[in-house]
């Protein structure tokens, strides 16, 4: 189950209580058997069954906590740099990291002045000059998170104008 989820576990054996060894990754209804998933992690839920002289019986399932993926490192929101030398592109590394249970997939879009897509952050692709909107998916069984930030490459170079040769021209007024 995901975070802030529920579902509902079953025994055969009726009049029974159900436990959870830690509340704080799922909490149970002890007469329902409605799970709640709190946290990330595993629990072991017990369902225990108390007959009419006292012998106690009891069943355990393990179940996992899934958590919606989390950017835990995150690109700053506008990234500004100048081209490479003699060029209108430059490679640009950055730092995108994310958690969640599954582990999530990393998916990436640029939008503006470079556009592609592909697998993972997209950190260390060569960005054209201007502005470049990238988009960063992660996506397990409990969802999907966007986040979204620029990069602004700008030519700082001066242009140099060289001539073969000197050349004057006269103009009739």
């Amino acid at each position: 189950i995901c975070t802030g989820s529920t579902t509902i576990l079953t025994n055969n054996t009726t009049g029974g209580k159900w436990y959870s060894r830690d509340e704080l990754v799922a909490t149970i209804d002890e007469n329902t058997g409605m799970a709640t998933g709190i946290s990330g992690g595993t629990v072991e839920i017990i369902y225990s069954v108390t007959n009419n002289v006292g012998c106690e019986n009891s069943v355990s399932k393990v179940i996992t906590v899934n958590t919606l993926p989390e950017f835990t490192i995150k690109p700053d929101l506008t990234i500004d740099s100048d081209v490479d030398i003699n060029a209108c592109t430059k490679q640009v590394d950055y730092i995108a990291e994310v958690i969640g249970i599954p582990q999530p997939t990393l998916r990436y879009e640029f939008t503006g002045a470079t556009q592609g897509t592909g697998n993972g952050t997209g950190s260390g692709s060569t960005f054209n000059r201007g502005i470049t909107n990238i988009r960063l998916t992660a996506t397990n069984a409990c969802g999907t998170v966007d986040y979204n930030f620029s990069i602004n490459l700008v030519d700082r170079q001066s242009p140099e104008i060289t001539c073969p040769y000197d050349a004057t021209r006269y103009i009739k007024p």
